[in-house]
């Protein structure tokens, strides 16, 4: 629900449901991170810790992040509840 509210607000070209849907497939074909020493994780590469278990980079999150900075919608002012304050900046 929170991805389809976020249509709503947000540039057609963030994408959103295909962050949804890429989510969803790279979740499934990630190991259990849930068996992991997460404290242990921290002092780790991410990159490292990706390839351990599998988790693929998102990117079309990440495409859509850059999309919504593009439009001045910083990702901190992102909410379903009402529209993000869209200005000429960045907001913080």
């Amino acid at each position: 629900m929170g991805a389809r509210q976020l249509r709503k607000f947000l540039p057609a070209e963030a994408e959103v449901m295909k962050c949804l849907w890429e989510g969803k497939r790279n979740g499934r074909i990630a190991l259990r991170i849930m068996q992991e020493d997460i404290v242990a994780m921290l002092h780790e590469p991410i990159e490292a810790v990706r390839e351990r278990l599998n988790i693929r980079k998102p990117e079309a999150y990440l495409n859509a992040l850059k999309v919504c900075e593009k439009h001045g919608i910083a990702s901190a002012s992102i909410r379903t509840d009402a529209a993000p304050e869209v200005t000429g900046q960045v907001a913080a």
